[in-house]
């Protein structure tokens, strides 16, 4: 009786032991649900944070060069976030009125850009009509009614346009003091919130582990950011002075946005290519003319991915196309332009953190097995020696 007691509390504890672990998928998907719930609706909280978080890694650097000179990381870090700052500033100072023009312009050019397409849509035009001309067709044999004169239209008149306008003014200022804040603190104060939460660990050995994956990851991303916005600059500028040769009005801007819309892998491109054959459109007359604007950027992009990223930024940063577009189109449908933006650089932490934590794992076996070896050795020199005390005295 004893002996089937015993089992029948194993066969239980192991059927419970399978329910557990049955739950435990569920678990995580509503865990990953809620995850995405909260940072969906309270987006206009983790977009500042995820932004400074980002702009810390990238500036950072001259915070920490400013250091060596010994200008205290307070002082450093405010010196640099002024001259970033300034530096936005005069850009967006010379990128207004180009911006302004081209905003004024193209509802007034769609026309313009119509009629130069026009032999491009000719056959589409012709669909279009044979298609109208079968639902004539078949409305006059169906007899379906149009429409009675007396429908009622239902109109739904929008809220005030100058009250969202302010609502959203106010929650933009908001966000972008809270993220000027937030990054100040990251630059200035960064390094002493990674010593305090290191002193959390009482085993030592933690402490040092979360201390290495810590600044070699930061490293790593700081360098990686810093590489692809020198390369998203010259980019920008090669950009400016190709479209400057083949004539395009305000080069700079398309330059600018060459800059800022590769952060955005194959939509960024891809957007600034759609933005330029619309002003070729506008600015020559033929159309085999107004897609060369077009095709430079197509050109530039294919160069910058595929010769001058490798080149530079190596394949240790390297991370698959297919997880880039997949974090770029999660991002974008989770926080918008903000997200698509935010989309390599979030990636590029989480693989970073990934790699350091999966290389001190295998350093952990290696040394386990290490020291395996070690004691089975020290036992077998051990009995050697006992065999050889037993010879002598023998």
């Amino acid at each position: 009786m004893p002996n089937s007691n015993l089992v029948n509390l194993k066969d239980e504890l192991v059927v419970q032991m399978s329910g557990i672990r049955g739950l435990q998928i569920p678990l995580w998907g509503l865990f990953i649900m809620a995850v995405l719930a909260v940072l969906y609706f309270a987006k206009a909280v983790f977009i500042p944070i995820f932004l400074a978080v980002v702009f810390s890694f990238v500036l950072m650097i001259p915070v920490n060069l400013l250091e060596k000179i010994r200008i205290p990381p307070s002082l450093g870090a405010l010196i640099v976030l002024l001259a970033t700052l300034g530096g936005f500033s005069i850009l967006a100072y010379y990128m207004y009125d180009p911006i302004k023009v081209w905003v004024e312009r193209f509802p007034d050019e769609i026309q313009n850009i119509e009629t130069k397409i026009v032999e491009l849509r000719s056959s589409f035009n012709e669909v279009q009509k044979t298609t109208e001309e079968i639902d004539q067709t078949i409305t006059d044999l169906t007899g379906s009614a149009v429409s009675s004169p007396g429908t009622q239209e239902v109109v739904v008149k929008s809220g005030s346009r100058l009250y969202t306008l302010m609502d959203n003014t106010q929650a933009f200022i908001v966000g972008f003091m809270f993220f000027l804040l937030l990054l100040y603190f990251l630059l200035a104060f960064g390094e002493l919130m990674i010593k305090s939460l290191m002193m959390t660990w009482k085993d030592r050995a933690h402490r040092i582990t979360f201390l290495r994956i810590t600044q070699e990851s930061q490293y790593q991303i700081s360098y990686y950011l810093l590489l692809i916005t020198l390369i998203n600059i010259g980019l920008g500028i090669i950009t400016a002075l190709g479209m400057w040769m083949i004539g395009m009005p305000t080069p700079l801007l398309w330059g600018v946005s060459a800059t800022l819309l590769n952060y955005i892998p194959y939509i960024g491109p891809l957007i600034n290519m759609i933005l330029v054959t619309f002003v070729g459109l506008i600015t020559f007359e033929h159309v085999s003319t107004a897609m060369l604007p077009a095709l430079i950027i197509l050109g530039l992009n294919i160069i910058e991915g595929q010769v001058v990223q490798p080149l530079f930024v190596g394949r240790m940063f390297t991370i698959n196309p297919v997880f880039v577009f997949i974090s770029v189109a999660f991002w974008g449908w989770l926080w918008g332009v903000a997200g698509m933006f935010m989309a390599v650089p979030l990636l590029m932490i989480l693989n970073s953190f990934v790699i350091k934590m999966r290389e001190l794992a295998e350093a952990a076996e290696a040394a386990k097995a290490a020291a395996v070896a070690a004691a089975v050795e020290a036992a077998l020199a051990e009995e050697a020696a006992k065999d050889e005390i037993k010879i002598i005295l023998n």
